[in-house]
């Protein structure tokens, strides 16, 4: 009977694990990217073209890369909707450095302390103040937009010289290095969340705050680490996008960078209420976005319908967060 019993315990165990795997928010998002991919490869010509898929990977590095600091700060239970312009105010910081040198480490000179200075601030009045996190970022969106507009004298930057191009158009036995650059931000906050106890203590303030401070948990310090790697990654995606078109549109000062960024989070599997997500969001969430992206370009369907698509997939995620959380009650 033992006997029988194990050899019915063993599928039940298995199906059970099955279902733990569907129901991980890596695993559903991993089986839409993998969905679009062959949906846009059969009806979409010329999608599953090399170029183009490299294409995708280099123009989703951008938007991972400041997905992966965003991620920390939804985890922390917060939003940082300043992350593009902090993007335009690095940009153009850095960008007449990389004409005039043609040195891209001193560009990452320049850009990545500028986008750390803005994420500090950012820190600094989220965890001093009590100014809602939407409203000081919205505060800041618009001061780092018209620092980036000063900087720039209203004109774009143009040339930027292939030797300091390398990480936006440079690869490394044929993987795009801006690819390379995120894994490897990944790598570290990966392992920082998960084996340091300032990375742990981030999940308790996203999920209760109030909890969290009981325990003892620095809150005012998560927040403001949360906000400074956010605008560090900024910063370092900004030189990434000068190197991938080659300069720095005034344009990108208005441009819904901040909803493709918070999307790649949300549909990624990260909670928009905080306390509950995946180091691997950003990076699926991005690439899922850069895929549907090109797929809808290369179909022909208008661009003006890329905002629609954008606000519709934080919806489905919202919803399904909903749904999660009613199921977990229930």
């Amino acid at each position: 009977m033992s006997g029988m019993t194990a050899t019915r315990a063993v599928p039940g165990g298995r199906r059970m694990r099955v279902t733990f795997l569907l129901a991980h928010p890596d695993a559903a998002v991993l089986a839409t990217l993998v969905a679009c991919g062959v949906f846009f490869g059969v009806f979409a010509s010329g999608f599953a073209s090399v170029d183009n898929i490299k294409s995708i990977v280099i123009s989703a590095a951008v938007i991972a890369c400041i997905a992966l600091g965003e991620n920390l700060v939804i985890l922390a239970g917060e939003i940082d909707v300043s992350v593009g312009s902090i993007l335009a105010l690095a940009g153009f910081a850095a960008g007449p450095v990389a004409v005039a040198t043609g040195n891209l480490w001193l560009t990452l000179a320049v850009a990545v302390p500028v986008g750390w200075a803005a994420g500090v601030i950012n820190g600094l009045i989220v965890a001093w103040t009590r100014v809602p996190s939407i409203v000081a970022t919205l505060g800041t969106l618009y001061v780092y937009q018209g620092i980036a507009l000063l900087l720039s004298g209203s004109h774009n930057v143009v040339s930027v010289p292939a030797s300091a191009s390398t990480l936006g158009q440079g690869s490394v036995l044929g993987i795009p290095t801006s690819a390379l650059v995120v894994l490897g931000a990944f790598a570290v906050i990966t392992l920082w969340r998960r084996n340091t106890n300032a990375g742990r203590d981030l999940i308790a303030v996203g999920a209760n705050r109030r909890a969290a401070l009981t325990m003892g948990v620095r809150v005012r310090r998560e927040l403001i680490v949360a906000f400074t790697l956010a605008g560090t990654l900024s910063g370092l995606a900004a030189v990434m996008y000068l190197g991938e078109v080659g300069g720095m549109q005034t344009s990108v000062i208005g441009t819904n960078t901040v909803l493709q960024v918070i999307a790649a989070c949300a549909i990624g599997g990260t909670s928009i209420q905080g306390g509950r997500g995946t180091d691997l969001a950003p990076l699926t969430g991005a690439l899922l976005i850069g895929v549907i992206t090109s797929g809808v370009v290369v179909l022909g369907v208008a661009g003006v319908w890329f905002q629609f698509v954008y606000g519709a997939l934080i919806l489905l995620a919202v919803a399904r967060d909903r749904l999660w959380l009613s199921r977990k009650v229930s």
